[in-house]
């Protein structure tokens, strides 16, 4: 769970951003487009079913980037801050668990992690927060996929929309089983299952639209339609993976096949910068290249 004053501050910056017009949001977030010298995008921009999606980054000391959003929502900044803050708090809790489950040193995924604390002048975090406005008439909005992070964490909306497929259950909606409007789904993404030999697999998820399913704070319903804002938590680009700070020390006549799979994966990725595996992973080479 998180802060529930934080994810109830969020919720109302995403509604008070969304009720601006669409030129107020172009004007102060931008249209949006590839972050420059990073991975993904950044600003606000309509998909060709009209929902809604503004990318967030931070910059150094905290700034919220796009900038500008303070001077027509007042407090937009420290509410997303504050939110983005508790969703990350819960990501290292959640890969520490990954390191230990998988076997890995304590600490060698969490120090890749991007807070935006390590950003000097002018850079903006890889890890992406995204606020979304899905309209009621979308039948499937966004379809299966699974996500370029690490971890991406989802606190729960009012209305569930999103589906993550299971092989026991097929598509199973967890924010139906929500206790409390602090609740967060936490997925692991393709950068986990990579960086844990397979041992985690990415989440394949997608976002449906069920009216009815109204079962938490209204708070987070904007009419009929459905508002989300998952923090897509990354590694800082410009760190090269270093196997020996990852894997444990443990005579290999001991390995088991999964251990002895993931020590030849990081092996492999040795001196791999984040952001060239980021970019196999969005763009794999064609399989008569391999």
């Amino acid at each position: 769970e998180a802060g529930q004053a934080a994810l109830h501050g969020v919720w109302q910056a995403a509604r008070d951003f969304f009720d601006l017009t669409a030129d107020d949001k172009e004007s102060i977030a931008g249209r949006m487009r590839k972050a420059e010298g990073n991975v993904g995008v950044i600003g606000w921009g309509t998909m060709p079913d009209d929902n809604e999606f503004l990318e967030m980054r931070v910059a150094a000391g905290g700034q919220v980037v796009p900038g500008g959003l303070d001077t027509h929502i007042p407090g937009f900044s420290a509410a997303t801050n504050a939110a983005r803050k508790e969703l990350f708090a819960l990501s290292r809790t959640v890969v520490g668990a990954a390191e230990s489950y998988v076997g890995l040193q304590k600490g060698g995924l969490r120090n890749l992690l991007d807070d935006g604390s390590q950003l000097g002048e002018g850079q903006w975090s890889s890890t992406q927060h995204r606020l979304c406005l899905y309209h009621a008439d979308t039948n499937v909005p966004f379809e299966a996929h699974t996500d370029t992070t690490f971890l991406t964490l989802i606190p729960c909306s009012a209305i569930a929309g999103l589906e993550v497929w299971t092989a026991q259950s097929g598509w199973v909606r967890p924010e139906q089983h929500a206790e409390s409007a602090g609740a967060v789904i936490v997925m692991p993404g393709e950068f986990l299952q990579v960086l844990t030999g397979g041992m985690l697999p990415a989440a394949v998820h997608r976002v449906t639209r069920f009216a009815s399913d109204l079962h938490a704070a209204d708070h987070t319903a904007k009419g009929t339609s459905r508002l989300s804002g998952p923090l897509l938590v990354r590694g800082v680009k410009e760190t090269v993976i270093d196997a020996s700070s990852l894997l444990e020390q443990t005579p290999q006549q001991d390995y088991s096949a999964d251990t002895l799979h993931l020590h030849q994966t990081l092996t492999r990725l040795q001196g791999v910068s984040l952001y060239d595996l980021h970019r196999v992973l969005v763009h794999p080479p064609p399989l008569d290249s391999l």
